[in-house]
């Protein structure tokens, strides 16, 4: 959370079925989620750095340097998952499911 030192700051902590559900009622906001909380850690959707990122002080900051690995770890994971359920698809044949995952990127 980054916010100044001269307000009050406000953390909604959302549990994941409450996230699931806020999800599955707004679909379309999902990449928007993901792509703010990435953009937070200076990633993209690949977990790549983004260009011009600068940390502002925060890498030096254990914590963060330790949650910006796991971000980039899980999307790393995720990638692959994907990647693998997409090669089994298409070997497999199943074409709506080989449509399913190029839709989800």
């Amino acid at each position: 959370v980054a916010c100044r030192t001269t307000s009050d700051a406000t953390v909604l902590v959302l549990g994941r079925s409450n996230y699931n559900e806020m999800i599955s009622n707004y679909p379309e906001q999902q990449d928007v989620i993901a792509t703010n909380i990435l953009a937070t850690f200076g990633l993209d959707t690949k977990g790549q750095s983004l260009p011009g990122w600068t940390s502002d002080g925060r890498e030096d900051d254990e914590l963060f340097a330790q949650l910006r690995t796991m971000v980039v770890e899980a999307v790393q994971k995720q990638l692959d998952d994907l990647q693998n359920q997409f090669t089994y698809a298409v070997n497999m044949g199943e074409v709506d499911s080989v449509k399913t995952l190029i839709r989800k990127g």
